[in-house]
């Protein structure tokens, strides 16, 4: 009897193991998109950090899927100098993905049928607010969310050091409105105005500042106790503190200090947080099965926020879906990546598996670990069933539609490149439905261009090149070398001096153009480290000033040209300096580059 109860014990332990058994396998079994276990995710990612550890500062990253986080690690150090390893309580930017938080609230509104996303916007904005629309389309929320509302890039104040130079939303963005250079509908340019003019609608629609409204309806709902976006990130004292810790560093490593900057459009991209508060956010993006997302009243509208709104070109392939861009890796993901003076991060997932990965590192327009490694999780574009859809090169030139194409920055649009086989490994899709070619692909349309704009880009420069070669050469060889030399020749052989009002004339010409050019240099410096435009405002005005200067010296150099009694040789030579004072007031003019009042 005892044996029997013994055997009968054994048996109910092997059915216990066996039932538990392939419970275990099925989990041990569980795989990525790329085919990556779940189990061995972690490994994978140390050894790829490892690999590249030379040129990285810190790391923290987080794969997770419907049920949780799968792997969490942190590397590296916020402060290579002082060896202060990245932790949990660490704090990085999130650059534009802060732009996701815009779109959360624009969806939140038009759920309560507050907002009509496909109605003007300038049916939720004070009157006259936008001043710089070119075309008769009418420019949408949708457009906003799709970066097609026709906008041109805008650079000025972007960034501001001193937080007493910041702001309020609505009045940076009135202040810096850009021009609408492309029919809304037709060209999608990423645009960062027009995001915080997004946000600016959240903020007269509600009455609340956008910094409000995203603490109560987004950061609250989801605990994010360790989330600021304010300018000057006041609205979270904490995480304040902790941003002072974060050193910055380049793509390749190099240190570049603290580099703090408040985003004066800040809704896109000011965001500052913990990991661990920026994967309560994208968690909250593709929530268990059977429960609905806390940020939503209803289950329907994270469906439709995560419906495409725009596609590559005249195909079905989704581009953005309500301002979450899509991505080609071995699976087709969404989210938003983002960028700063001194941090870049990325938030994307899968919806069909409900795998997710965020990023955040301490390096300017790094890539390797928050581009290349999600490969790890998503698989490589070879392996999609996109990898074969574009087989041959376009021809031509091409210009990234996030450009400046009027006004004094407008020099900004000069560059442009010829596609190549490299570009293959990439997805896009060639387009000219619209009567536009271009090439379509995540994140911003890139537009072919005809002669007569790639002509000018090209030619303008090089005779520019050439005119600050000989006005420099003029200067130092005439100006400084040989006319002292033949002046001290002459008067120490006794030969009276000749003075030759013309010489003095042909110096201060070329001196003009090299004043030109250093003030374009500076413009150009002070533009790259994020100065006050109050800084170089009077610049260009300074510009305005040699552009009528050299207008009346080539004038008058013309009138005395056919009068003058000189040497052929020296009419030569006037004649070149006369050329390159034209071809400096036409950059000028081409690059509108005396317009100070629209900078």
């Amino acid at each position: 009897m005892r044996k029997k109860q013994i055997s009968a014990c054994l048996l109910l332990v092997c059915l216990l193991i066996g039932s538990i058994k392939p419970v275990y396998a099925s989990r041990e079994k569980k795989t990525l998109p790329s085919g990556t276990s779940y189990e061995e995710i972690g490994g994978r990612i140390e050894a790829y950090v490892k690999e590249h550890e030379e040129t990285g500062a810190a790391m923290a990253v987080e794969v997770f899927d419907r049920n949780g986080e799968i792997y969490q690690n942190y590397f590296g150090y916020v402060d290579i100098e002082n060896q202060m390893p990245a932790e949990k309580e660490n704090v990085f930017e999130w650059g534009s993905a802060t732009k996701t938080l815009v779109w959360i609230s624009v969806m939140q509104l038009m759920e309560q049928g507050r907002i009509d996303l496909e109605a003007d916007v300038r049916t939720y904005l004070p009157e006259n607010f936008l001043t710089n629309l070119n075309y008769d389309t009418p420019v949408t929320m949708l457009n906003l969310m799709n970066h097609n509302g026709g906008f041109q890039e805008m650079l000025t104040d972007l960034f501001v050091e001193d937080s007493k130079n910041v702001l309020s939303l609505g009045e940076q963005l009135k202040l810096h409105e850009p021009e609408q250079v492309y029919e809304p509908g037709t060209v999608t340019a990423y645009s960062n105005w027009g995001v915080g003019l997004a946000a600016y609608i959240v903020e007269f629609i509600t009455g609340q500042s956008f910094d409000e409204y995203a603490r109560e309806h987004i950061f609250e709902k989801l605990g994010m106790e360790h989330t600021a976006i304010r300018p000057d990130l006041s609205d979270n004292e904490w995480v304040k503190e902790k941003r002072k810790e974060l050193m910055c560093y380049s793509a390749n490593g190099k240190p570049m200090g603290n580099c703090f900057y408040c985003i004066s459009l800040y809704p896109a991209g000011m965001c500052t947080s913990t990991l661990e508060d920026f994967s309560l956010f994208a968690r909250s993006l593709i929530p268990e099965e059977g429960e609905s997302c806390p940020l939503f009243e209803k289950e329907e509208t994270l469906s439709e926020m995560l419906s495409a709104t725009s596609y590559y070109g005249d195909t079905d392939i989704p581009l953005n879906c309500h301002g979450f861009w899509t991505q080609e890796f071995g699976v087709s993901v969404m989210g938003h990546g983002g960028n700063t003076a001194g941090c870049s991060s990325n938030l994307i997932f899968d919806p069909k598996s409900g795998v997710g990965v965020v990023v955040m590192t301490n390096q300017q327009n790094e890539t390797i670990f928050n581009y290349d490694m999600l490969e790890l999780v998503f698989g490589s574009f070879e392996d999609s069933e996109l990898a074969g859809y574009n087989k041959q090169v376009p021809k031509g030139f091409f210009r990234s539609a996030r450009t400046i194409l009027k006004g004094p920055l407008s020099v900004y649009s000069m560059g442009f490149y010829v596609m190549e086989e490299s570009d293959l490994e990439d997805f896009w899709v060639y387009d000219d439905s619209q009567g536009v070619e271009k090439i379509v692909s995540s994140y911003g349309d890139t537009l072919k261009l005809s002669p007569a704009q790639y002509l000018p880009v090209i030619v303008l420069p090089l005779l520019a090149a050439a005119g600050a070669i000989y006005a420099l050469s003029t200067c130092l060889a005439g100006g400084c070398i040989v006319s002292p030399l033949l002046r001290f020749r002459k008067k120490k052989q006794g030969i009276p001096l000749e003075k030759n009002p013309f010489d003095g004339w042909n110096y201060a010409a070329c001196g003009l153009i090299l004043l030109w050019l250093v003030n374009l240099g500076v413009i150009a410096v002070r533009i790259s480290t994020y100065a006050p435009s109050t800084h170089y405002i009077w610049q260009f005005a300074l510009s305005a000033v040699m552009g009528i200067l050299m207008l009346t010296m080539a004038g008058s150099m013309v009138f005395h040209l056919k009068k003058m009694k000189q040497p052929v040789r020296r009419k030569v030579k006037y004649a070149i300096t006369v050329f390159f004072l034209f071809v400096f007031l036409v950059v000028s003019l081409y690059w509108n580059m005396y317009q100070f009042w629209a900078v």
